[in-house]
């Protein structure tokens, strides 16, 4: 009885020497191999099984001549361990790296480097094939140097890993580049290995990836790209990848000042901005504008704009004493244009709108003309229009307004309004309204005896009225009539006495109007004297 892995040893003696034997495990005859060795020592035979395994449980016989004998072998189980052992490796860099070993029994395994567990991941595979057990390294970095171990649990196995350097060689190597300030510099070299990183460097200084500097790695070929070259820039490009260097020299230039859009003439209308507007190669050191000879300054009246490059001059609401000859002057070249000015081009903004009002209410017209201080005329249905009690016009800037108050059905109208040959017009329309007194009472003095007419008139024929004396209703007399003529309505007394002194009112429900009535005593003259008489 043995356990697995082990050697188990079977043995018998003869009576006589030199008898040949032959053995058998489960009547199946054995033959001397690798793990089953037969000897014999004159009288003596022996029988070994080695590395044996659970298959191995049998019955094991020994014939010799007509005699035989026989013995069981027992395997017990044992705990696993590593049949085939990690074998140290060399690689080089970037190379693949496989470490293979094999387990007694198909069990879990861990793998450690140095102490640490190992993890799969995108550049570590580890693997299981039956009792095989297998780690790969996709592409080995001079950081994976190391022990590297292998763990059953009961038995472990460990090989030294070595990562030599790769040998990388310049192929193609770096050369110098002049640029203009502003353009983008482009260096190229060529080494090799594929797939080795690099560090660029300029002036000393380790580059960055950024907007301006683009580093490109593409198998064996890098790529520098420096964008908006700077002056300053000037100076050693260097290249190291492992150890393969090369350098270049940066060279950056000033651009030659040219005028990339030059100024152009500009035709406006009178009281229009006009725009001159030019482009020059680079930000120049000094620049000014100029009209004729006279240096520009920003002010009400010009508007001058640098952004980098470009540069623009706004003449604001152009006059005809602003033609003439404009110059940009930048640095020691110069551009110019000249500055037309056409009649005015007006232009109703926001033109006049339809209104409708009831009546006594107030309609207002308003418009919006492109220009400023531009005089206009208001018209109603053709004819021209004047301020007055009931008409009022406002001139603001580009706006111009015109109200109507206390409006009447007979305003109802075309409104138009005129600016230089430009017109625009809309509807005025008046809806009937509650009625209203259109023309009120006067006061009133009287003589006693004579007859009093009070009289008003209301804006509807139709519309019934109350009068009232001191804020009591007046009926109707042998001495008071009350009549309606029309639009008129009319209060008579007809013979006028003291009592009649008071306020008296007219009131058609949504309007009233009042009138104070005074009368005066009668001055009684002796028209024809007495004259004495004598009787005897």
């Amino acid at each position: 009885t043995v356990k697995e892995g082990k050697t188990a040893h079977f043995e018998f003696e003869l009576s006589h020497e030199n008898m040949p034997v032959t053995w058998f495990r489960n009547d199946k005859k054995l033959h001397t191999s690798r793990t089953v060795l037969m000897s014999a020592d004159g009288k003596k035979h022996k029988l070994e099984i080695r590395e044996v395994t659970l298959d191995d449980i049998s019955q094991i016989k020994a014939q010799v001549k007509g005699l035989q004998t026989t013995a069981n072998l027992n395997v017990l189980e044992a705990d696993p361990y590593f049949t085939v052992k990690l074998q140290d490796y060399i690689a080089t860099e970037k190379d693949e790296v496989i470490l293979e070993c094999e387990l007694s029994k198909d069990v879990p395994v861990k793998w450690f480097k140095d102490g640490h567990e190992i993890k799969p991941s995108k550049m570590v595979s580890l693997k299981t094939d039956g009792k095989r057990r297998i780690l790969k390294l996709k592409k080995a970095e001079i950081k994976d140097k190391g022990i590297y171990e292998c763990d059953c649990g009961t038995d472990k196995t460990k090989a030294d890993v070595n990562i030599e350097p790769r040998i990388v060689k310049v192929e193609r190597p770096l050369y110098g580049v002049e640029v203009f300030e502003g353009e983008t510099a482009r260096f190229e070299v060529e080494i090799s290995e594929p797939d080795v990183h690099a560090i660029w460097k300029l002036k000393g200084e380790t580059l960055t990836p950024s907007p301006d500097c683009q580093m490109i790695e593409d198998g064996k070929k890098h790529v520098l790209i420096l964008k908006n070259c700077k002056l300053d820039q000037t100076g050693e490009v260097s290249f190291q990848a492992a150890n393969a260097k090369s350098a270049a020299n940066l060279k950056v230039k000033e651009l030659p000042l040219i005028f990339i859009t030059p100024l152009s003439d500009v035709k406006v209308f009178e009281k229009d901005d006009a725009k001159f507007e030019t482009e020059v190669s680079r930000v120049p050191k000094t620049f000014r504008w100029l009209k004729g000879t006279q240096e520009i300054q920003s002010d009400d009246k010009f508007e001058t704009v640098a952004d980098g490059t470009r540069h623009s001059l706004l003449v604001k609401a152009a006059a005809f004493e602003d033609e003439g000859k404009y110059m940009f002057e930048a640095e020691d070249k110069q551009t110019s244009a000249k500055l037309i000015i056409e009649g005015i081009r007006l232009k109703f903004i926001t033109p006049l709108k339809d209104v409708t009002v009831k009546e006594q209410e107030t309609a207002e017209f308003t418009v919006e003309l492109s220009h400023d201080n531009i005089p206009v005329s208001w018209f109603k249905n053709d004819q021209r229009l004047h301020p007055s009690k009931l008409v009022s016009m406002h001139d603001e800037g580009k706006f111009h307004t015109i109200t109507f108050t206390d409006v009447t059905l007979d305003d109802t109208s075309l409104i138009k309004v005129e600016a230089m040959d430009k017109s625009c017009h809309a509807k005025l329309t008046v809806l009937e309204g509650d009625p209203y007194f259109t023309t009120k009472l006067q006061d009133y003095t009287a003589v006693e005896k004579d007859e009093v007419i009070l009289q008003c008139e209301i804006s509807k024929a139709k519309a019934p009225v109350k009068w009232f004396k001191d804020g009591k209703e007046i009926i109707p007399s042998k001495n008071v009539s009350i009549k309606a003529d029309g639009k008129k309505r009319i209060l008579v007394i007809k013979k006028a006495l003291k009592k009649d002194i008071g306020e008296y009112t007219c009131d058609c429900g949504t309007d009233k109007t009042s009138a104070k009535l005074n009368i005066e005593e009668r001055d009684i003259k002796v028209v024809r004297p007495l004259f004495s008489v004598e009787v005897t």
